[in-house]
């Protein structure tokens, strides 16, 4: 602490410099946390995505049918089976695109990380026009218990030959992790009676849980050759391996934003290291009179290394700040025709970004340190 005046000085000794430095460090560290927030997002589905739980639908095209669930249900290794089907439109204006979740018979049971409480079951089941939303669709389009939903569709014919679905808010209910961009949630009675009388009993999917975990490849093998010469042959993909490949850490999405966040840490370790070898430099004079006077090598290195370290540290925590505001705030922030997942500036997002910024201080730090070891003093102290 003695020391902390001194090293302030040195840091203000050139205000301008100083205060470009940690502009750039706040900046690189606001948009570092965002992008580990975005990668933390996408990461959270594939964590906590369920092994057991399967995804079947159509291969190719087409629509499979409720009456498949009795078949499929006696396979071996099926615990649980239910059917969805979804409503895909646009909300007031076509870039607004939405999808409404019509959970069909099982869906409860087999999805029931789904966070409505038996109450409000039963109002979804009783108000068949009703829809349940999350707290970020909530937010992205100011939606309350009350107000009116309206999905346009293009490719969804309803059997009076309109072309919106209209829905009340019963409700806004928790987000969870499987469904980072925010859900709603619809009657399937609704949809499906809404329908003409041909397209009535059709699904888009059936969720299943598997017995065994260990059996699941060898359930979704067993249901895709069950369908395999019907008219409508299906494809079986574990809710675990769909998702591992979509945000897991092999990802390719995880690939680039990690890519990029390293860009702005290289970036940013260049232009702090620039900027305290120019300031080592302009007082070598100082640090020789330093070492005559007594000061060690270690006690020089120490200044340096906590010089370099104050700007990035305290840039990088305040680059989080703003980073973790502007997260919590991006579902105002963004247009509403932008779907992207919140990004979560978490605990760990903080300490990586903590950890990053010192070991930019370090690296900053090392060209300097180095200069000091192999300081000449003589020739120093003859410049005065």
């Amino acid at each position: 602490m003695k020391y902390l005046s001194f090293i302030w000085a040195n840091l203000w000794r050139k205000p301008l410099r100083t205060a470009f430095t940690f502009s750039s460090v706040v900046l690189a560290f606001v948009l570092l946390g965002l992008v580990l927030g975005f990668k933390a997002s996408l990461q959270q589905p594939a964590e906590s995505a369920r092994a057991d739980r399967i995804y079947t639908a159509a291969r190719f095209t087409g629509s499979l049918r409720l009456a498949q669930m009795q078949q499929i249900s006696l396979l071996p290794g099926v615990r649980r089976i239910g059917a969805l089907d979804v409503i895909a439109g646009s909300y007031q204006r076509a870039a607004n695109k939405v999808v409404v979740l019509m959970p069909g018979p099982g869906m409860r049971e087999v999805f029931p990380e789904l966070p409505l409480t038996a109450q409000q079951w039963q109002m979804l089941k009783t108000m068949r026009a009703g829809v349940f939303v999350s707290h970020l669709l909530a937010e992205k389009f100011a939606l309350k218990a009350g107000a009116a939903f309206p999905v346009t569709t293009s490719g969804l014919p309803r059997a009076d030959g309109a072309n919106a679905w209209s829905f009340e808010v019963l409700g806004v209910v928790p987000d969870i992790s499987l469904l980072p961009v925010g859900y709603a949630l619809g009657n399937f009675d609704y949809l499906d009676q809404s329908r003409p009388m041909g397209d009535r009993g059709e699904v888009q999917q059936f969720w299943l849980l598997a017995a065994d975990v260990s059996q699941v490849d060898t359930l979704m093998k067993l249901i895709d050759t069950a369908f395999g010469n019907s008219s409508v042959p299906t494809r079986s993909v574990s809710e675990k391996a769909l998702l591992q490949g979509n945000g897991g850490s092999g990802s390719d999405a995880i690939a680039a934003l990690m890519g990029l966040a390293s860009v702005g840490v290289i970036m940013i370790m260049v232009v702090t290291a620039n900027a305290m070898r120019h300031s080592i430099l302009e007082r070598n004079t100082e640090l020789a009179v330093l070492k005559t006077l007594g000061f060690s090598n270690a006690t020089i290195m120490g200044l340096i290394l906590t010089e370099a370290a104050l700007p990035c540290l305290s840039g990088g925590l305040f680059g989080l700040l703003i980073a973790a505001l502007t997260a919590a705030a991006s579902p105002l922030l963004l247009p509403a025709d932008v779907t992207l997942p919140v990004p979560q500036v978490n605990f760990e997002v903080v300490t990586l970004g903590t950890g990053a910024a010192l070991l930019i201080a370090l690296v900053a730090a090392t060209v300097p340190v180095m200069r000091i070891t192999r300081l000449d003093v003589a020739a120093a102290l003859a410049r005065i």
